[in-house]
């Protein structure tokens, strides 16, 4: 995998926003990219799309009920 797209899921990943979505839209406001062009860098990442996925079903969009189970099963770590 091209180590530019893990370097732009993680910065994408510390942004404002409750849903990826709006991670990704904070990103393009706050560095003055095109949300298409970074769509389109972002399409062909399987981590991306793992990541996508999992915020989909975080967020009811997708109805999954193993992922839920697992993801409710997981604690979100504290930021100190």
């Amino acid at each position: 995998m091209n180590n530019n797209i893990i370097e732009l899921i993680n910065d994408i990943n510390e942004m404002h926003g409750e849903s990826l979505s709006e991670k990704i839209l904070d990103y393009c406001e706050t560095y003055d990219k095109d949300p298409q062009e970074i769509g389109d860098l972002l399409e062909d990442s399987p981590d991306f799309k793992d990541l996508l996925y999992r915020d989909c079903v975080k967020n009811n969009i997708i109805k999954d009920e193993d992922l839920e189970k697992f993801l409710d099963k997981t604690e979100d770590l504290d930021i100190w």
